[in-house]
């Protein structure tokens, strides 16, 4: 491969790799924006049945705690957690799609 080529396919991943970084610094610094970056990413599907899998994750809790358990410190703790769950899969997806770039233009 000619060294100009390779050069374009370096700026290619970089420029990924830098948006993918910026989007996980938006995402990082607001839970709204992930929600709003992870509902925009889905599709119909995906998006249906990350809302089943919420409900159940919700009834699980209500079943396993009860109802009696809940605060707002204590939600909001949850939603803590769980954002930084989302993030850490959000950077662990972002690092395969970088990689997988990679991959395709070494090829």
């Amino acid at each position: 491969m000619p060294k100009h080529e390779r050069g374009i396919i370096v700026e290619d991943i970089e420029q990924l790799a830098e948006e993918a970084n910026d989007l996980l610094t938006e995402c990082r610094e607001s839970v709204d924006e992930y929600i709003a970056f992870a509902r925009i990413s889905a599709t119909t599907e995906q998006d249906k049945q990350a809302d089943e899998w919420a409900e159940k994750a919700i009834q699980l809790i209500i079943t396993n705690l009860g109802n009696t358990d809940m605060s707002v410190v204590g939600i909001s703790a949850l939603i803590e957690r769980i954002h930084a769950a989302g993030l850490t899969l959000l950077e662990y997806n972002f690092d395969a799609m970088v990689r997988e770039k990679f991959t395709e233009c070494m090829a």
